[in-house]
């Protein structure tokens, strides 16, 4: 019986430990973007209706100045894609990040400073998610904003979505 308890004690520790991140991005950005998941999940009926490859979570990366002239800070948007990967853009792409936890993610880097936000460069299956023909579509998932000071990301902003409206 003591060798029993042990066990289901030792599987409950086990269960507890903190999961470690293997995905390639860094710790900050990868909590966010796992917030961010769990907050906005992909709707199954879309998902269906559409198909897996249109749905693909964004992490953008913007210089200084980018909208602001006296912006001094990188901004960081995390947003949900119902078009995939533009194939425009695809270039600029890093990904696609995924594992258990962490649903498909790629990172756009127009600031050239995706080294502070990865530990592993990937350039995989983007093809996959590249869509030659986009869908006429009125989802729009939220869009979160931040600012990179002293090298952590410091949430500013949310501008809402439209993917709660059922």
């Amino acid at each position: 019986m003591k060798f029993s308890v042990s066990i289901i004690f030792l599987f409950f520790l086990l269960s507890c430990a903190k999961q470690e991140n293997t995905s390639g991005i860094n710790n900050d950005l990868y909590k966010e973007i796992i917030k961010y998941q769990k907050e906005n999940p992909i709707d199954k009926s879309d998902s269906q209706f559409l198909s897996d490859e249109h749905f693909i979570y964004e992490v953008v990366i913007l210089p200084p100045k980018y909208s602001n002239p006296e912006d001094k800070n990188y901004s960081v948007f995390i947003t949900m894609s119902v078009f995939g990967i533009r194939d425009d853009l695809k270039k600029l792409c890093y990904g696609v990040y995924q594992n258990e936890f962490l649903q498909k993610t790629v990172i756009y880097d127009e600031a050239n400073f995706i080294e502070k936000f990865v530990t592993v460069k990937k350039k995989e299956n983007i093809e996959t998610y590249v869509l030659k023909n986009s869908p006429i579509i009125d989802i729009i998932y939220p869009v979160r904003l931040y600012n990179i000071v002293d090298g952590k990301l410091l949430f500013i902003d949310e501008i809402k979505g439209n993917n709660h409206r059922k």
